[in-house]
């Protein structure tokens, strides 16, 4: 393993991109990284953190053919997103949709307008 002096000497030689390579030849990011909603999936599996019974096949249709698209007010969209989203936030909102899997949401997609101001 490199000490921080020598990472940072080996960048000031060698540039990034060998550091990069460098630090990814030192730490196997596929054993180390996963995305959160992986995670969240993983405790599903367990049956850890999060609610059971939410889309399963068995109670309910998951075709798309069976799903409706209905406007969501911002506090549905808000326990939804702030339960599932990685961020655990739900950001501006101007307005929303839900897909319904039966009486089950089962995406929320929200829409904010853009606060950017362009020269």
């Amino acid at each position: 393993a490199f000490t921080p002096e020598e990472i940072a000497e080996f960048g000031r030689i060698y540039g990034d991109d060998a550091l990069a390579e460098i630090v990814a030849t030192e730490r196997d990011c596929s054993k180390d990284m996963k995305c959160y909603q992986r995670i969240i999936r993983e405790k599903f599996d367990r049956g850890e953190g999060v609610e059971q019974g939410e889309l399963m096949p068995e109670d309910i249709s998951l075709e798309l053919r069976d799903t409706v698209l209905r406007p969501i007010s911002r506090e549905v969209a808000k326990d939804f997103i702030e339960k599932y989203e990685w961020l655990g936030t739900l950001g501006t909102f101007k307005f929303g949709y839900g897909l319904y899997f039966g009486y089950k949401l089962g995406v929320a997609i929200c829409f904010s307008k853009t606060t950017t101001w362009q020269a």
